[in-house]
């Protein structure tokens, strides 16, 4: 999703108590606290409509991460973690070793695209772009580009759950894409209780779920990919607060950019664990996800 730097704004319906709609800022930039949750309802408990398991993160360790990456998508695969970054004129392609704040292979995109999602499919990484509908495909170890791949819509997020290539384009939907063609196979409408998801971002597939960034929020979602319903509702908000702050002691330099919206989730198989960041955070984070009662009674022994 889009930077304040676009100084665009776009209209996100969101789903208030009543059904009232209200309005949503289109950029990243400073918008990480809505005023909205469009995944919030008084009518999300009626029976016939389980609500999610409430869960928190663990976490286990910290490693340092590049605060200009406006990060949009990423992975893990090979022992290096794949970055996709956004803002037009600075959207590029990145691998770097977990920790590493410089990549060690880089390319930029276009000036007039917009990176987003990234996912891999065997040899080949496919790259969403915002607003042109353009798919982008790079060869895994050189990061030479392939033929590109026209698509309607926005592009967010995007992940490879061994068949399909799942993508979200900020409303509730997640599309399930050939990864030969990119042509939608199947829709899955997202529902937390009773209440459509909107605003589903930056997608990671584990298993027969996909984990979600919510725009806008602190939060993510387990959604099973079958049904589309979101098994587990988690809480990242704690990672906030573990992010450095003040500024550089050297004058001479600028100052990082300020964190934004929490963005970027990695199954990292070396530890079974997740890598979550966000858009110029100077840190991820290896966390596990637990039951928030669970989380309680670790600090209690902590």
């Amino acid at each position: 999703m889009q930077g304040v730097v676009e100084n665009v704004w776009r209209v996100v319906p969101l789903v208030l108590g009543l059904g009232i709609a209200s309005m949503g800022v289109a950029g990243c930039g400073g918008c990480n606290q809505a005023s909205g949750d469009s995944s919030r309802s008084g009518s999300e408990g009626n029976p016939g409509f389980a609500l999610p398991e409430s869960m928190t993160v663990q976490v286990h360790r910290v490693h340092n991460h590049n605060p200009e990456n406006f990060t949009q998508g990423l992975l893990w695969h090979g022992d290096f973690l794949y970055e996709s970054t956004g803002l037009r004129g600075q959207s590029t392609l990145q691998r770097y070793r977990l920790g590493e704040e410089v990549a060690s292979h880089s390319v930029s995109l276009d000036s007039s695209l917009f990176g987003e999602g990234l996912a891999r499919v065997g040899s080949t990484l496919f790259q969403l772009t915002w607003t042109t509908g353009t798919l982008l495909r790079w060869n895994l170890s050189d990061f030479q580009a392939q033929a590109s791949l026209k698509y309607e819509g926005e592009g967010w997020g995007l992940c490879f759950n061994g068949t399909h290539l799942v993508m979200s384009d900020g409303t509730d939907t997640l599309r399930f894409r050939n990864p030969e063609t990119f042509e939608v196979v199947r829709r899955v409408k997202v529902l937390r209780g009773n209440v459509p998801v909107r605003r589903l971002n930056e997608l990671e597939c584990v298993g027969d779920d996909v984990y979600a960034n919510i725009w806008q929020r602190d939060t993510l979602a387990r959604i099973d990919a079958k049904t589309g319903r979101v098994l587990q509702w988690i809480d990242a908000s704690s990672l906030r607060d573990r992010l450095p702050t003040g500024s550089l002691t050297n004058t001479d330099m600028p100052d990082p950019p300020p964190p934004e919206a929490l963005n970027g989730i990695a199954f990292h198989t070396p530890s079974q664990h997740f890598l979550l960041t966000g858009k110029n955070w100077p840190r991820i984070f290896e966390v596990e996800f637990v039951a928030k009662s669970q989380q309680a009674v670790a600090w209690v022994h902590h």
